[in-house]
């Protein structure tokens, strides 16, 4: 089990710290939870630290809901594989649902061509019915879009090989990060109080 808020601020990063927790199935660990903690805390790095690193995945378990809420979810079996479809979408994130447990909550990005009124969703071979569409203000769409595709292209880099290619992902998560006012692994946001600061 792991308490923490998921943010780096000094010592190993990333890779190195995956490569840490693979090696704790050599002496008999079969899974790792990530008990979240903070009010500013990193649940997608959490996630990529719990999940496909050891022979089951975790959960990532939001500790404000309380001990009891904590303990039950840690004493469930989570469902991984989950590959999620959105029909006609130019692309979906995620793809895959991993370390889930009953009654958590997915936000679905994905890109429809115009005109689609109701998507048709399946997640793990089962349709999902989506209720009601409902429009939200577009500032939200596209922070959320804009946090979508970061998380996309932070996979795609950590499933990337070839140091040039992680570069260039590297770049094109700066510049939808930056574009769009929404923090990546290679962004900070410095707030000054006056403007002559």
């Amino acid at each position: 089990m792991l308490v923490t808020d998921g943010i780096v601020t000094a010592g190993d990063e990333a890779d190195a710290l995956m490569a840490r927790v693979k090696k704790l199935k050599d002496v008999g660990v079969l899974r790792m939870d990530a008990i979240a903690t903070g009010g500013i805390r990193d649940d997608a790095a959490l996630a990529r630290l719990v999940r496909g690193t050891l022979p089951q995945d975790g959960a990532v378990i939001d500790a404000r809901r309380g001990a009891a809420e904590v303990v039950r979810r840690l004493q469930q079996k989570t469902e991984s594989g989950l590959l999620v479809d959105v029909a006609g979408a130019s692309w979906v994130w995620p793809k895959r649902l991993d370390g889930m447990q009953p009654g958590d909550e997915v936000l679905v990005v994905a890109e429809l061509p115009k005109g689609v009124a109701t998507p048709k969703i399946t997640v793990g071979g089962r349709a999902v019915d989506v209720g009601a569409v409902s429009a939200a203000p577009a500032p939200l769409l596209r922070r959320a879009w804009a946090r979508a595709k970061i998380d996309r292209l932070i996979d795609a880099r950590e499933r990337e090989k070839d140091v040039k290619a992680k570069g260039e992902l590297a770049d094109q998560i700066v510049a939808v990060s930056t574009a769009h006012r929404v923090l990546s692994p290679f962004t900070a946001l410095l707030v000054l109080e006056t403007e002559a600061d």
